[in-house]
């Protein structure tokens, strides 16, 4: 560059906020900017200076002394602050080079980095500048650090001037005093009060949000607002803090408009991020009502409006059984007496959804029978199972007939506690009343709720009497802790003897006698607990209806009265449950998803109704979609061996029992001595052909089996794989000990249903009919007075008897019973169990030699069953009947589809082997045939099927031979 080299004094001027200003008033702007160019223009040229260039609002010029650029800057801001004009000076004393009425060089760009430092009202030098004038008369500057410039390769020292005095002839005198602290003050100075001043700024705003807080605290509990404004009033005024420090501290600090930049950038930036926050916290959050108006007709047909909680303002929470410390074990029933208690109570409160006695085989399991005195870790890993937002434990003493209990409630997957109580008194009912009060104000249920909410005390709903009480609990205890069924008939006959109003006593009598089949009793139980019904929860209301219905015999009305269950609760789930499960019967399998899907959307952590709906899709044949929902629960928890057994068992009904594996030995690394994970493993080695494997395992199912549940399990299994293999004797045996181990813990009508009933067909098979009509004479009896409808379901054995004696009378017989059990399920909207009537109209059209009617029975059943082995029973049905049309082909692609669901089948194989023999295709028949016998090695000597395939084997290997 070439120019006009001088060493000068360089002077730059700035207005502090001019950017504001602008946008704040522009012609009011315009006229400071027109003022402070004349204030520049008149005082430069008074001071013999040269102004150089006008930048906005800020101006260059220079000066042959550095003197008289002091002088020119004191008497700049002396006439800016009459003026009311914000003014800061930089001057800087270098080389330079003038061009073309232009300045360029580093002693332009040091002056330029000066004025940058300095705040309102302020005059900076450089250190090349203040040495020209420290001695001078009317000139007093002070150092006030050094400073590293952009741009600048040493360090630069700034000085400040304190005060100019100018007094000549030729100018108006004037006196220039700093009366503002420099920006470059140590930490004694200005930093150190604007720090001060943006704490008490933050103070004041945390203050302000905590009270904010408060407000909507009570807002939230004395009106129907969402609690979830308390967290999202929290998260906005936390995430605007930023914003706040800024302002606090660039407000608060001298040079305000320093902080520009930073406020331009960072506020925006602030208030984005603050909303992005917002955004992603809470889109799914519900930020209106807390509540939802319904309308509904009543049983009466009138319209009754009622305003009840959304799902996600609910508490899904269990109740474990209280700890007895007081020594005095006649009082051990109530450690499941104030869990009941409270229970029930709660089950008032449109807010909880609350369970008790639901996690006492998990206990045993554990180790605990009685369900008491397990750890906290424990306890929790059961909730998490459950799938329960929270817990709650407890546990009293008792001094001179004062109970004191202590409670704690805890958030399941924290495992942290929310509250721990004490409360002390001599009435166990209105303890528990305070204990109910206590939990709900614990779960932050709203106060208008509970101001406006019904809450009868517990006496009032269930008893008053502690006898009767007593008697109660003891007569649940026995059922569902020891399964002592008798002995809890008697108790509950004493609690109704010392209450014959005890309601929810009835209702209980009811089901066990149900169980029991003792249907009068149950159908009286039934009856009382209908007349007494008012006492109780309208929820419990429901459940008796439900029952009074069904043992009528009347499901529709138990399904009209689920249906108006769930118009009334819309936002509860029990009544979803009891509907989905009448649509189950009906063999309304998308009407069912739907109410899961329901479900799922109010209590969105009942997650196990993922499973419910993979069940549903895999009863209709829609594997893909089923396998999405089963691992989106496993993803859900992939530490749940059920995540993968639930796989597992879908890839072994569809045929894939490789696949199968893999999924159950990932199941057992979370569970390795689980016995139910290792029977289904053992049960695919079956199925691939691994028998030796099979048995193995089946072996270590039942070392580690702890539980009669357990053992019931691996003997049931066992008698399947012997069965299969035609040791119908073994099968039998291993039979025995299913049942033996059912009557350890089930009802005796489950035993005759799920027990004793599947002796007939291992009967049967191993030639004992006299022994498997006599159970049949058993169930007809035990049916006839259950009533219906398991009095109208004989016929099946019926069947079964008279196809094997081929009795030909029965045929018309037959057909009667058909339209019985038609009737029967029309009445009881029990369509799933229609596959039964097309299975029996395929097996009596089969046995009149009508196959192309007996092949078109078998499929529509085959359309509706899930179970493997009814898959597999009902093809190689099709399969012989579509043989004996000669339709060969037909035959082969069937029993093909079967062997793909059950490859080591030997009745497939079998049957595969007489249609390939028929088409003379020898060797493929007695490849089949072999695999059968194979199958079959070590099958009782007097197992029909086996004895028919080795004589086939005799008699085709002759033919061979001759050929």
């Amino acid at each position: 560059m070439t120019g006009n080299h001088q060493l000068a004094a360089i002077m730059f001027t700035d207005i502090v906020g001019f950017t504001i200003l602008m946008g704040a008033d522009e012609v009011k702007t315009m006229a400071i900017l027109k003022k402070n160019r004349k204030i520049h223009q008149t005082q430069i040229k008074n001071y013999n200076g040269r102004l150089l260039k006008e930048m906005g609002d800020g101006m260059l010029a220079s000066f042959t002394s550095v003197s008289e650029a002091v002088f020119c800057a004191g008497a700049i801001q002396t006439a800016a602050k009459e003026q009311e004009i914000n003014l800061k000076i930089g001057i800087h004393e270098g080389e330079v080079v003038f061009q073309d009425n232009d300045i360029f060089g580093d002693g332009v760009n040091i002056a330029s980095r000066i004025e940058a430092l300095a705040v309102t009202g302020e005059i900076l030098l450089s250190d090349s500048a203040y040495k020209n004038i420290r001695n001078k008369e009317g000139i007093q500057a002070e150092f006030v650090k050094e400073e590293t410039l952009k741009n600048v390769d040493e360090p630069v020292r700034i000085y400040r001037v304190r005060e100019v005095i100018s007094e000549k002839d030729t100018r108006s005198g004037y006196t220039y005093s700093a009366s503002v602290p420099s920006s470059l003050e140590t930490k004694s100075g200005s930093k150190r009060k604007a720090l001060l001043a943006t704490i008490g700024t933050i103070g004041l705003y945390l203050v302000a949000s905590w009270g904010i807080i408060q407000i909507v605290e009570w807002l939230v509990g004395h009106y129907p607002i969402s609690p979830n404004w308390g967290q999202f009033s929290l998260v906005t005024l936390l995430s605007m803090l930023p914003t706040v420090i800024l302002l606090a501290y660039f407000q608060g600090k001298p040079g305000f408009v320093r902080g520009t930049r930073f406020k331009k950038i960072g506020i925006p930036a602030n208030l984005l991020s603050s909303a992005v926050l917002r955004l992603f916290r809470f889109q799914k959050k519900d930020l209106g009502a807390a509540t939802a108006a319904i309308s509904f007709q009543d049983e009466e047909g009138n319209t009754v409006e009622r305003m009840i909680p959304k799902s996600e303002f609910r508490h899904r929470i269990t109740v474990f059984a209280f700890e007895n410390e007081s020594g005095d074990s006649t009082l051990n029933w109530l450690q499941y007496g104030f869990m009941d208690l409270l229970d029930f109570d709660l089950d008032q409160v449109l807010y909880l959804d609350i369970w008790s006695w639901t996690n006492i085989d998990e206990f045993k399991q554990a180790g605990f029978n009685e369900a008491i005195g397990a750890p906290l870790t424990l306890q929790r890993k059961i909730a998490i199972d459950d799938h329960f937002r929270y817990f709650v434990t407890g546990s009293f003493t008792k001094q001179n007939d004062i109970f004191s209990i202590k409670t704690t409630l805890y958030e399941t997957q924290r495992g942290k506690p929310i509250a721990e109580n004490s409360l002390a008194g001599s009435d166990i009912f209105q303890l528990v009343d305070s204990m109910s009060v206590q939990l709900m104000q614990d779960l932050k249920i709203p106060a208008y709720y509970l101001d406006k909410t019904e809450d009868l005390p517990v006496s009032e709903q269930l008893t008053n009497s502690i006898p009767a009480l007593r008697s109660f609990i003891s007569g649940i205890y026995e059922s569902t802790v020891h399964n002592e069924y008798q002995a809890a008939v008697k108790h509950y006959e004493n609690a109704l003897k010392e209450d014959p109003g005890f309601a929810y006593a009835h209702y209980v009598s009811y089901e066990l006698f149900r169980d029991l089949n003792q249907r009068d009793r149950a159908e009286n139980s039934i009856r009382a607990a209908m007349q007494y019904r008012y006492k109780l929860p309208e929820l419990w209301q429901f459940f008796v209806k439900n029952a009074y219905y069904e043992i009528q015999g009347d499901w529709q009305s138990a399904f009209e009265n689920s249906r108006h269950w769930v118009e009334l609760y819309p936002n509860a789930t029990h009544g979803r449950y009891k509907l989905a499960e009448h649509y189950r019967r009906m063999n309304q399998p998308d009407m069912a998803i739907a109410e899961y899907t329901r479900i799922l959307e109010i209590e969105p952590e009942s997650h196990w109704n993922l499973r419910n709906i993979g069940d549903l899709l895999s009863r209709k044949g829609d594997y893909n979609e089923a396998l999405k929902y089963y691992e989106h629960y496993a993803n859900l928890y992939p530490n749940e061996p059920l995540s993968f057994t639930e796989i597992g068992g879908l890839y072994s009904t569809m045929g894939d029992h490789e696949q199968a594996k893999v999924y159950y030995k990932k199941a057992l690394l979370i569970e390795p001595e689980n016995s139910g994970i290792v029977t289904e493993l053992a049960n695919t080695e079956r199925y691939l052909g691994n028998f030796e494997q099979a048995l193995v395992q089946y072996g270590k199912a039942l070392n580690v089996a702890k539980s009669p549940q357990e053992r019931r399990t691996v003997y049931e299994a066992l008698s399947n794989y012997f069965e299969f293999r035609g040791q119908i004797d073994k099968a039998i045996e291993y039979w025995d000990l299913n049942v033996a181990e059912m009557q350890k813990f089930a009802s005796p009508i489950a035993i005759l249903m799920d027990g004793k009933m599947d002796y007939i067909g291992l009967y049967i098979l191993a030639g004992k009919e006299d022994m498997a009509l006599k159970i049949v004479k058993e169930f007809e009896a035990q049916a006839h007075q259950l009533g219906p409808p398991f009095n109208q379901v004989p016929f099946l054995f019926d069947l079964t008897f008279n196809i094997i004696a081929e009795d030909p009378e029965m045929s018309a017989v037959l057909e009667e019973e058909f339209e019985k059990f038609e009737a029967f399920i029309q009445t009881y909207n029990w369509e799933d169990q229609r596959w039964v009537i097309w299975a029996g109209h395929g097996v009596l059209a089969e046995y009149r030699e009508e196959y192309s009617q007996a092949i078109a029975g078998f499929q529509k059943a085959a359309e509706m069953v899930t179970e493997l082995e009814f898959k597999v029973g009902l093809r190689i049905s099709i399969g012989y009947c579509y043989r004996k049309l000669k339709e060969f082909e037909e035959a082969k692609e069937t029993l093909q589809e079967a062997l793909k669901l059950e490859p080591f089948s030997p009745p497939v194989h079998y049957e595969l082997a007489l249609v390939y023999w028929e088409q003379d295709e020898k060797e493929q028949a007695m490849e089949h045939l072999k695999t059968a016998l194979n199958v079959w090695e070590e099958a009782d000597a007097g197992y029909q099927p086996a004895k028919e395939a080795r004589e086939k084997l005799t008699e085709w290997e002759l033919v061979t031979k001759s050929n």
